[in-house]
């Protein structure tokens, strides 16, 4: 159960299940928990009465008890297992947070940069466009002198994208650093 309300929770930073939705399944999974202890007692209530019915015929008790062993040594193993596995989902719960954490910051700043990048491109080639136009107008010494200027603020334009290209690769370099 700490191993699917972890992955719940997971989910949820990741984005892929709604907050009610998580708090639904805790509850189920509380549900199914005390159900199977409230079975587990009528079990034991059962065995009870069992072991009354056959106290009363000491006989009883010996032929079904002389060749049982104590099943103790491997219960105690298996909850040390499972009290390993407990340790290791909460050891390993933060480094999943944080990876989840970094990588949706990689995927917000990728969005960023990308949409940024096409509203970029975008100006640049109406700017293109643009240019053109004016260069099929071309009038006299004065429009030529306007198309060098627009021609130099494209290729500034460029200079600028490239720019953007090398501080989003540092970028992403700098927040792949916080993965463990």
């Amino acid at each position: 159960m700490l191993l699917q309300l972890q992955i719940g929770i997971h989910k949820n930073l990741e984005g892929v299940v709604s907050k009610k939705s998580l708090e639904n399944h805790s509850v189920s999974s509380q549900n199914i928990l005390l159900e199977a202890v409230e079975f587990f007692i009528q079990k034991f209530k059962e065995e009870e009465i069992l072991a009354e019915r056959l106290s009363e015929r000491k006989k009883g008790i010996d032929s079904k008890v002389r060749h049982h062993q104590n099943p103790w040594n491997t219960h105690a193993k298996q909850f040390e297992i499972l009290l390993y596995q407990f340790d290791s989902i909460n050891i390993n719960d933060s480094i999943v947070d944080q990876s989840i954490r970094v990588f949706k910051e990689l995927s917000t700043n990728t969005n960023e940069i990308a949409a940024m990048s096409v509203a970029e491109s975008e100006t640049i080639v109406n700017e293109l466009k643009l240019s053109i136009s004016n260069i099929e107008k071309i009038a006299g010494k004065e429009d030529i002198n306007h198309i060098i200027h627009a021609h130099k603020k494209i290729e500034t334009s460029l200079d600028t994208l490239k720019n953007d290209q090398e501080s989003f690769t540092q970028s992403i370099a700098i927040t792949s650093n916080n993965l463990r």
